[in-house]
């Protein structure tokens, strides 16, 4: 994998850890300040607006990044199979976490190959 493909993975990677606490600051904001302590109305947030879109391609992103770490872990002829096992069982588990693990230690420090 080249450098600029393995980059381009690990930020794909860190981002879901970041989401969270931009998700999380963004919600906290949005209740005290933008909205102003719950006038009870009908009208639509305008935070929820800006927000969905972001949630949504980051759920999708994380899906692609859970059938991604799942191949390279299976098809990576450096690990034995006992390894290979306990990585897709972290990646279920753990997801988010166990991926930029698995970025660090197999992809950014692994081979470099030129042809994929």
């Amino acid at each position: 994998m080249s450098t600029t493909k393995r980059l381009l993975l690990g930020i794909a990677t860190v981002w879901p850890v970041f989401y969270v606490f931009l998700f999380m600051g963004f919600v906290m904001f949005s209740m005290f300040a933008l909205e102003g302590g719950g006038g009870g109305g009908n009208d639509f947030p305008i935070s929820f607006a800006i927000i969905f879109p972001v949630h949504m391609l980051t759920i999708l992103g994380m899906f692609a990044l859970m059938g991604t770490y799942l191949y390279l872990a299976v098809k990576n002829p450096h690990l034995p199979d006992n390894m290979r096992i306990i990585w897709v069982i972290l990646f279920v588990t753990f997801g988010m976490l166990a991926m930029p693990a698995y970025w660090w230690i197999h992809v950014w420090n692994g081979p470099l190959t030129e042809s994929g």
